[in-house]
């Protein structure tokens, strides 16, 4: 559910705003949920950064 909702936020969204604003969020759950705070900070930033080359956000890719 966490990465759905990161995926949808990401198309929307920076990644650097997207992680600072969740982070505080999901990161209880998903230690509670018994995943480690690496694993859960790597998945957060490829999740939410999935879709910064992509509209309407595509920045990334009209800047290489």
């Amino acid at each position: 559910m966490i990465n759905l909702i990161l995926l949808l936020v990401g198309a929307f969204m920076d990644t650097t705003p997207a992680v600072s604003i969740f982070t505080p969020i999901f990161l209880p759950v998903a230690s509670q949920a018994g995943r480690s705070p690496l694993h859960f900070g790597i998945m957060m930033r490829t999740e939410s950064g999935d879709w910064f080359g992509a509209r309407p956000a595509g920045r990334e890719r009209a800047f290489r």
